[in-house]
C-alpha cells in the first residue's frame, strides 16, 4: 500500500544526516529508491548528502586568489583614466576576468574613500570660544515662501535669538534690526561671522559694523562648513517651527529648555546669566585695532579674491586666539595662544 506525503512524518536533522552518510556510499541507483521510500525528491536527498559531508565555506566553485600583477594593472589603469567605475577598466583590460575587477575597484575606491576622510579631519579646524558674547554668527531661514528669518547664535554660551523679516525675504534692514537690538542689550560681539548672502555684505551692514567697531568674519565661497554653528542653529530653529511653534517661543525653547552637553548640560540662559560680562569700549577699540592690522598685513600681497579671503579668516582667529578668547584645533593637536607661546 501506497503511504500518502501527508501521513510521513517529518525527519529529524540527525535522521537526515545519516541518511546523508548512507547516500554516500550506497550504490548507484540507491538514491532514487530511497526518495520514493522516503516520498522526497532526489534534490531534497542531494542537499541532505551536501549537508552531512561537505561544510558550507567549501561549496561550490573554488575561486582563484587575485595575483599581484593583476591588482598593479587595474590600479595603474584606474589612475590613469582619472579614477572611473568599473565599467571603463574592463573594456580597457578585455583579458581580465570581470569579478576581478570589479572588486579590485571597490576596494580602491573604499581605500581612497578612507584617505580622504583622514585627511578631512586632520585639516579640520574646530574653534571653542571661552568669553560670552565676543564672537557671533548668523545666517537666514526660510520656513515657507514669504516667511524668513535671520537667526543669530552666541558661539560661546549657544544662545539663539531671531529676526523676522519685514517684507517676506530677509533684507539688509533685517540684519540691521537684529544688530541694533543686540546694540542695546550689550551683547554686540567683537567678531560677527556669517555667509556671502546679501542680506549680511551689504553696504549698510559693512557700514554699521565699522561705525560700532565690529569684525565681519565671513566664509569663503561654497563653503557652508566655516559657518557651521549658524547652519546647526538654523536647522534647530526650523525643527521647532515645524511642529507648529512661533519664532519666540522657539528661541525660548532652545535657550531655557535644551540641555547642552558643551555646556556641562546646562542651558543657555544659565551660562548665558552666570558667564556674561559687558565689553568695555576700550576692549573694544583695541581689538578692533589689532584686527584690522593683521588683516591689512596679511592681505597685502594678496590679489586673488579667494586668498585674500582665506588670509583674512585666518588673520582674524590668529587675533581672537591671540586674545585668549578661543582655543584652535585642528584635527587632534590643540594650538595654544600666542601668550601662553611666548611665555
Amino acid at each position: 500500500m501506497k503511504v500518502l506525503r501527508k501521513e510521513t512524518a517529518p525527519l529529524s536533522e540527525p535522521l537526515k544526516k545519516y541518511v546523508g552518510q548512507w547516500l554516500e556510499a550506497a550504490p548507484h541507483g540507491s538514491q532514487k529508491r530511497a526518495a520514493e521510500m522516503l516520498q522526497v525528491s532526489t534534490r531534497t536527498l542531494r542537499s541532505w548528502t551536501r549537508k552531512s559531508s561537505k561544510p558550507i565555506e567549501n561549496r561550490g566553485r573554488k575561486r582563484v586568489p587575485v595575483s599581484l600583477a593583476e591588482m598593479i594593472a587595474i590600479s595603474r589603469e584606474w589612475k590613469h583614466q582619472g579614477y572611473p567605475g568599473s565599467r571603463p577598466i574592463i573594456h580597457a583590460l578585455p583579458k581580465m576576468r570581470v569579478r576581478v575587477v570589479r572588486e579590485t575597484i571597490s576596494k580602491l575606491k573604499q581605500r581612497r574613500k578612507n584617505r580622504a576622510e583622514t585627511r578631512r579631519k586632520e585639516q579640520r579646524l574646530s574653534i571653542e570660544v571661552h568669553e560670552v558674547a565676543r564672537v557671533g554668527v548668523m545666517d537666514a531661514a526660510s520656513v515657507t515662501r514669504g516667511e524668513e528669518f535671520i537667526v543669530y547664535r552666541d558661539r560661546a554660551s549657544l544662545t539663539t535669538s531671531s529676526q523676522d523679516s519685514s517684507e517676506g525675504y530677509t533684507r539688509s534692514a533685517d540684519t540691521l534690526r537684529l544688530l541694533g537690538d543686540l546694540k542695546n542689550k550689550g551683547q554686540l560681539p567683537l567678531v560677527v561671522g556669517s555667509d556671502n548672502g546679501s542680506p549680511f555684505c551689504a553696504a549698510e551692514v559693512e557700514n554699521f559694523l565699522k561705525t560700532n567697531q565690529v569684525i565681519h568674519l565671513r566664509s569663503l565661497p561654497s563653503v557652508p562648513q566655516h559657518n557651521a554653528s549658524a547652519e546647526n542653529a538654523v536647522r534647530e530653529f526650523k525643527d521647532l517651527l515645524k511642529i507648529g511653534l512661533t519664532a519666540e517661543k522657539a528661541a525660548l525653547t532652545l535657550n531655557d529648555n535644551r540641555l547642552r552637553g558643551k555646556l556641562g548640560w546646562l542651558t543657555s540662559s544659565e551660562i548665558n546669566r552666570n558667564q556674561f560680562k559687558p565689553v568695555s569700549q576700550d576692549e573694544r577699540t583695541l581689538f578692533y585695532n589689532a584686527a584690522r592690522s593683521a588683516i591689512d598685513l596679511a592681505t597685502i600681497n594678496k590679489k586673488n579674491t579667494c586668498e585674500k579671503r582665506k588670509a583674512e579668516r585666518e588673520a582674524i582667529l590668529r587675533t581672537l586666539e591671540s586674545f585668549s578668547l578661543i582655543t584652535i584645533t585642528k584635527g587632534r593637536s590643540t594650538h595654544p595662544s600666542k601668550a601662553e607661546a611666548i611665555t
